[in-house]
């Protein structure tokens, strides 16, 4: 079997800094603790306002943080910095991790058939999916630096790269629907 070249490795890492994933912004910092309670079922203008509320409040900065991490982890890879892609990258994972706890757990708050855990289901799923392919770029960078197999560090990139593809797709289709309900 051929063994992959450094081209084919950098190639993976700098595709994925083409388009940064969409952040979770949202409309105003107020609404910490506050809002209907999760019994209380929301049309879906009300559940888009107070979601995007909710992220912006409690989980944009840290989104934003994670992803700055990831984009410098991901940036030293491609700089062939593999020590300083494993510290940035293990900092994102680390706060991916966070940001997927916290998702699961206000999303479970909310019955399957509310339009409030159709939206934090999203927001979950893309920061799960962010916190894997955080962790799969930390293991290329670690395959590549560490344990000197270069193949494995390109596998554990092209893993990096689909997970962050589909971590996109959560994103963009939460995004839509907080345009389509909030136009409601």
């Amino acid at each position: 079997m051929k063994e992959p070249s450094r081209r084919e490795l950098l190639g993976v890492a700098v595709s994925a800094l083409v388009v940064p994933l969409a952040g979770c912004g949202g409309l105003d910092d107020s609404s910490e603790g506050s809002g209907p309670s999760p019994d209380e079922r929301l049309s879906r203008s009300e559940a888009a306002a107070y979601v995007t509320d909710y992220v912006s409040s409690n989980w944009s900065n840290r989104d934003q943080e994670a992803y700055g991490l990831y984009q410098d982890g991901v940036t030293a890879i491609s700089e062939e910095r593999f020590s300083r892609a494993i510290r940035d990258l293990e900092l994102s994972v680390e706060e991916y991790e966070k940001l997927e706890s916290d998702a699961f757990e206000k999303r479970n708050e909310y019955d399957e058939n509310q339009n409030r855990y159709a939206l934090f289901d999203h927001a979950w799923n893309m920061y799960r999916l962010m916190h894997e392919s955080a962790s799969a770029w930390y293991n290329s960078a670690y395959a590549y630096q560490v344990e000197d197999d270069p193949q494995a560090a390109l596998d554990w990139s092209e893993e990096a790269e689909r997970l962050f593809d589909e971590s996109r797709r959560h994103a963009t289709r939460y995004h839509d629907m907080v345009e389509e309900w909030g136009e409601g």
